[in-house]
C-alpha cells in the first residue's frame, strides 16, 4: 500500500506482548499447581507483586496476599498429573506419625487426628497428603493446632489450609512466611473426623500417604519424607460409657474400650448386687471400642423385673460401675 496506514481519522496504539499463565498458579511452569508451587508461593508471600513476583499476585492487587494465596488454593490439583510435588531428595532422619484420639459416644463420635514430626531440621514449609477410610469416617475440620511446630521460633504461618479434599483424600500444607526455620519435634496439624455410626468403629484407619519439606538453606530444593506413618482409631485408655437409651424397655447398649488385649468381664447386677447377667467375659479381649447389648433377660433367660441395675466393666488393670433403669 502507497499510502500511510496512520492518518487523520486513525490514533496510533501500542501494544505489548506480555507472557501469560496458561494454569494460574503453576509457578514453576512445569504444568502442574500442587506443592512445589505452594513452596514458592510461600517464599513470596507478603512481597510487592513487581518484576518477575508479578506472576504469584494472582488478583492483581499489587501485592502477593491471602486473596493470591485463596485463589491459588482454587486451582489446586487443577492438572491430570497425580504427582502432588517432585521432590529432589529424600529426608532419611525425620519422622511423621499419626496419632488418633475420641470416637466415644461421649465425645459424640469426634475423632481429633494430630500430625507429629520428630528429628526434623531446618523446616520452613510443609506439604502432607492423607488417606482415610470414608466409610467409617466424616473429615470436618483441620487446623495448625495449639503450639504447633512452626509457631516455635515466633515466625509467622499463616497459610495453612486444606488444598485439596475429596472422600478419603486430603492434602493439607503450611508455611513460615515471616522467620526462621525451624527444628525438633512438634505438632504440624490437627484434624478432626466424624465417626459415621453411632458407635465408635475400630475400622477408622488413617495413612500419611506422603510428606514433603523445605527449608531455609536451599528453599527451592523439596525434601520428600521416607518415613511417614499410619494408624488406627484406638483407646488411649479405657472406658466405659452411658447405657442408651436410659431407662430403656427392654433393649439397652453399653459401650466400652480398651487401650490393650486384656481380661475383661463386663456384668449386670441387681439392686442387692446378685449377678443378673454376664455380658462379656473374656480372658484375651482384643483392645478396641464395642459395645455391649443387655435385653433385659438373665443367665437363664427370664425376664428381669422393673428397677435399678448396675453393670460393671472389670480388668486387671481397671474397674468402673454404672446404674441403669429398667422400665416396662
Amino acid at each position: 500500500m502507497e499510502d500511510d496506514l496512520v492518518g487523520a481519522f486513525s490514533t496510533a496504539q501500542e501494544f505489548v506482548a506480555q507472557e501469560v499463565a496458561l494454569l494460574p498458579g503453576d509457578f514453576n511452569d512445569d504444568k502442574v499447581v500442587n506443592l512445589a508451587d505452594f513452596f514458592l508461593f510461600a517464599q513470596n508471600f507478603g512481597q510487592p507483586a513487581a518484576g518477575e513476583l508479578a506472576v504469584f499476585d494472582l488478583s492483581g492487587n499489587g501485592t502477593v496476599d491471602l486473596t493470591d494465596f485463596f485463589l491459588f488454593a482454587q486451582n489446586f490439583g487443577a492438572t491430570a498429573d497425580k504427582r502432588w510435588a517432585f521432590a529432589e531428595v529424600m529426608d532419611e532422619i525425620a519422622e511423621l506419625r499419626l496419632q488418633a484420639v475420641g470416637g466415644t459416644r461421649a465425645e459424640d463420635g469426634r475423632v481429633t487426628l494430630r500430625v507429629w514430626v520428630d528429628a526434623v531440621t531446618d523446616l520452613k514449609g510443609f506439604g502432607l497428603v492423607m488417606a482415610y477410610d470414608p466409610e467409617a469416617l466424616t473429615f470436618l475440620q483441620a487446623e495448625a493446632g495449639p503450639g504447633h511446630l512452626l509457631h516455635s521460633r515466633g515466625g509467622q504461618a499463616p497459610l495453612f489450609h486444606v488444598l485439596n479434599q475429596r472422600p478419603g483424600h486430603l492434602v493439607l500444607a503450611n508455611a513460615i512466611t515471616a522467620g526462621q526455620a525451624v527444628s525438633g519435634r512438634g505438632l504440624l496439624a490437627e484434624l478432626t473426623f466424624q465417626t459415621r455410626g453411632a458407635a465408635p468403629t475400630n475400622d477408622a484407619v488413617f495413612d500419611l500417604r506422603e510428606a514433603y519439606f523445605v527449608g531455609d538453606r536451599d528453599p527451592d530444593r523439596v525434601r520428600r519424607v521416607r518415613q511417614v506413618g499410619s494408624t488406627r482409631l484406638q483407646p488411649l485408655t479405657y472406658f466405659l460409657g452411658a447405657n442408651f437409651p436410659n431407662p430403656f424397655n427392654p433393649v439397652t447398649s453399653i459401650d466400652y474400650a480398651l487401650p490393650t488385649t486384656a481380661d475383661v468381664e463386663l456384668t449386670v447386677f441387681d439392686i442387692l448386687g446378685r449377678q443378673v447377667k454376664i455380658l462379656v467375659s473374656d480372658l484375651n479381649h482384643p483392645a478396641g471400642f464395642y459395645t455391649a447389648t443387655w435385653d433385659g433377660r438373665d443367665q437363664r433367660g427370664r425376664i428381669a423385673g422393673n428397677g435399678l441395675y448396675f453393670y460393671r466393666l472389670r480388668s486387671k488393670d481397671f474397674r468402673q460401675t454404672g446404674k441403669m433403669m429398667l422400665l416396662k
